[in-house]
């Protein structure tokens, strides 16, 4: 097919469908859209698709995505991880004007629009020493603590508390503890919600560290390190700094002249046998889950009584680096004089030939230091592998055609748990070696998630990891 006749048929299409816009459904997707854009200061809201009795209030120039509610002419919109409203789409959206939905364009049709369009939303000031911020207008479950001076959005209201909803800061808040700082324009709301030009607003400061990483907790799992640029939302009591990108962070990290002691504290990764690993729950659903080896040096960012919080990344700030952060019960971490006592289950290796995977290149030679794995999506996939380089650098490396040689390898056994076939490599197409027989004990070389590399009857290859039992 002709490339410019497709590109043409392409942008006709997108035209199409601008000038057939309607607010509740894009060409058929029964999500669209939301603007809230009606008389007076807001639209009403209802806690369920049948209820009759508003719960509260979203204002004009709120935007969200908004759902088709099931057996009811009512739209669903999700305002926190635990809180959806429902409302008549139609009715929240009756002055939008249809130059509004141009997103892309700049025309002057669309910023007199935008100018002329009603905004109810404002940004406020925490008057209180401390507040809450909660997931719901009635429950008590909070997502974080808001500091005196910090600032944020308000968008709604429900009762006793506002609905706030700022970069990072989504939820409710009392009224009692929130003053009002300005009003915002339908300009100024757009900009906010869509970050454009909106973060250069703010001041940038650069973070000074002593090495250590800065855990920014109650944003969910966020850090910061030596070097890194940041923007400075509001000046908060209790001697922090509010932070554009979501966060908290102590005032004097960014002053050049203060104490940037982290006073972090270190661990050691400990598991029950060297050849076990420690699997790390990922705190956010888009990062894979990862395991690592008993004796790795991990720091710690937060603690309580039974759990902490843990953290281990390359040594600079490069695009190679892999993070590795989450949550696990202090068992098994040893401190102290302790860790001098872990077994390490670490392998040192050497890249048998060149590396090259997106921005990574490797020569063949490099010595590595494998540190772990990421959970594999299902079984027999390539081994993405942990590696630590000389230089400390941390990367995944995906270990497709079985390209790390172990250096003086710690030995272990293994028992096959079924009839396996032995390859060549690691991988399906891998030549096949022989089968081994159910209740064979062979030696591991190199553990994988997938593939472990194994020696048996003086040959040298992989067998799938599932078909395995580790010794102690």
């Amino acid at each position: 097919m002709n490339v410019k006749r497709l590109m043409s048929g392409f942008m006709a299409c997108v035209l199409l469908a601008l000038v057939l816009y309607v607010p509740v459904s894009y060409a058929g997707d029964p999500s669209c859209s939301l603007t809230v854009a009606v008389k007076g200061k807001g639209v009403e809201v209802f806690s369920s698709a049948a209820a009759r009795k508003p719960s509260g209030t979203l204002y004009n120039g709120y935007k969200n995505r908004a759902n088709p509610a099931e057996k009811s002419k009512r739209y669903e919109v999700n305002l926190t991880e635990e809180y959806r409203v429902y409302l008549d789409i139609d009715q929240a959206e009756e002055l939008l004007p249809r130059a509004y939905v141009k997103l892309n364009s700049w025309e002057d049709e669309y910023i007199e629009a935008c100018l002329s369009m009603q905004c109810s939303g404002f940004e406020a000031e925490v008057c209180a020493e401390e507040t809450q911020l909660y997931l719901s207008p009635e429950g008590e479950k909070t997502s974080m603590t808001c500091y005196q001076g910090t600032r944020t959005v308000v968008w709604g209201e429900f009762g006793g508390r506002y609905f706030v909803d700022d970069y990072g800061m989504t939820g409710f808040i009392d009224k009692k503890d929130l003053s009002k700082v300005a009003d915002l324009s339908f300009w100024d709301a757009y900009e906010a919600r869509n970050e454009r030009g909106y973060e250069e607003r703010f001041e940038e400061k650069t973070v000074f560290t002593d090495g250590g990483h800065i855990y920014l907790k109650d944003f969910g799992k966020y850090f910061l390190e030596d070097g890194d640029k940041v923007r400075v939302r509001a000046y908060t009591g209790n001697g922090m700094v509010q932070l554009y990108r979501p966060g908290y962070v102590e005032a004097r990290f960014l002053d050049p002249e203060g104490d940037h002691s982290t006073n972090n504290v270190y661990a050691v990764v400990k598991t029950d046998s060297p050849v076990n690993r420690l699997r790390i729950e990922a705190p956010v659903s888009y990062v894979r889950s990862r395991k690592l080896c008993s004796g790795v040096r991990v720091e710690v960012l937060d603690e309580d009584e039974k759990t902490a919080d843990l953290y281990l990344a390359g040594s600079g700030r490069d695009t190679w680096d892999t993070q590795v952060f989450g949550t696990v019960k202090k068992e098994y971490l040893a401190f102290g004089n302790d860790a001098e006592k872990v077994e390490n289950g670490c392998t040192r290796v050497t890249l048998t030939e060149d590396y090259k995977e997106l921005w990574i290149d490797l020569p063949a030679g490099s010595i590595l230091t494998v540190v772990g794995c990421e959970e594999a999506n299902q079984a027999g996939d390539p081994d993405r592998l942990l590696v630590m380089t000389e230089d400390g650098k941390l990367i995944t490396l995906i270990n497709r055609e079985g390209i790390l040689e172990p250096i003086d390898p710690t030995v272990y056994q293994a028992k096959a748990t079924s009839n396996v076939v032995f390859r060549e490599k690691p991988n399906k197409d891998g030549k096949q070696i022989r089968t081994i027989i159910k209740g064979t004990e062979m030696e591991v070389l190199l553990r994988g998630e997938c593939w472990t590399m194994i020696r048996y009857n003086k040959k040298t290859g992989y067998v799938m990891s599932r078909y395995l039992k580790f010794l102690q």
